[in-house]
């Protein structure tokens, strides 16, 4: 059977419970690392969303064909992820991607970052940024394979190294916790 690859739409604010459901079901996934106690994180607020339709940064959601559970024969479509970004600096910052634990090994991530790049392509940026850990499977070593690398703070831009310190501050590990980023031109 021939896997079909996710639908991407821009989320809407309908939407904002199944995100906020799907980012409690991803994070669950961290309650067997080293940083278990991020499985207790509250998700985005819907002002935080708001705040991103409002400002029409891009929120994209991963919709994928299954099963109808009454009726095997049927499929439906579930939202299976997300992806949060904006403008930060002269770049794209992927501040936020997620997805629902059911879901991933699924291409769902892919797809998702894959649209990301090309609506900043599209838009402009020369590059797309994110942080994130690098030593969870699912975080750094996933990102790599998708063509990021990491970004010495040293060489990072103001906005990015407030973004890594407040992180910092609110908990995350100082040593595993990084920057990264896709220069668009190269790619």
């Amino acid at each position: 059977m021939c896997r079909k690859l996710p639908a991407i739409r821009y989320a809407l604010a309908a939407d904002i419970p199944d995100l906020q459901a799907i980012e409690v079901a991803a994070g669950s996934l961290f309650h067997k690392t080293p940083y278990s106690e991020l499985a207790l994180a509250p998700p985005l607020s819907a002002q935080t969303y708001e705040t991103h339709f409002a400002n029409k940064h891009p929120v994209f959601v991963a919709e994928i064909e299954t099963n109808n559970e009454a009726n095997q024969d049927q499929t439906r479509m579930v939202k299976a992820g997300f992806a949060v970004a904006a403008p930060l600096g002269e770049g794209l910052h992927l501040y936020e991607l997620s997805v629902h634990k059911r879901d991933q090994g699924r291409g769902v991530g892919r797809a998702l970052i894959k649209h990301v790049l090309t609506y900043a392509r599209e838009k402009g940026f020369p590059c797309v940024t994110l942080t994130t850990y690098s030593d969870i499977s699912w975080n750094g070593p996933f990102y790599r394979s998708a063509g990021f690398s990491i970004l010495p703070t040293a060489r990072a831009n103001s906005e990015l190294k407030t973004i890594l310190q407040k992180e910092i501050d609110t908990g995350a590990n100082a040593e595993t916790r990084c920057i990264m980023h896709m220069d668009l031109a190269r790619q």
